[in-house]
């Protein structure tokens, strides 16, 4: 009988990097495994001319809303909003969850993209200036 691992096995040994190797292995080969057939069957779905992912829930009308709400709760500190409150607050007007409201993580995802696209807008703006400005002299 020959021995898989080369170190021995040791009851006071509390790590053993040669076993957690061959135990972390098999699993990452299934991870990657399901991740390829899932990317491949998103590739088919979108080549026969079929949309993934869920309804849209967000509208011209909600990012005002929570921006709004969101300004409340940082001139009332009294009221201290989290984002669960937030989307509570929010309703979805149009599509197939219309009349409910939309998940925390919907409501911080919107809130991001509007300060990601803030903060990357005067920054542009500020870098043609620049430009144009070292052009024109």
């Amino acid at each position: 009988m020959s021995r898989v691992f080369s170190e021995k096995i040791s009851t006071r040994v509390t790590h053993r990097p040669e076993l957690e190797r061959a135990v972390t292995l098999p699993r990452d080969a299934r991870r990657r495994h399901i991740r390829d057939h899932t990317l491949e069957g998103h590739e088919s779905v979108r080549s026969r001319g079929k949309a993934t992912g869920g309804a849209a829930v967000t509208d011209d009308a909600m990012l005002p809303m929570a921006l709004h709400l969101r300004e409340q709760n940082l001139s009332l500190r009294e009221q201290n909003l989290s984002l669960r409150e937030i989307a509570a607050r929010l309703v979805i007007i149009k599509g197939k969850k219309k009349g409910q409201h939309p998940s925390p993580a919907t409501a911080l995802r919107m809130l991001r993209e509007h300060d990601e696209a803030d903060s990357t807008v005067p920054a542009a703006t500020a870098t043609a200036t620049a430009t144009a400005t070292a052009t024109a002299s």
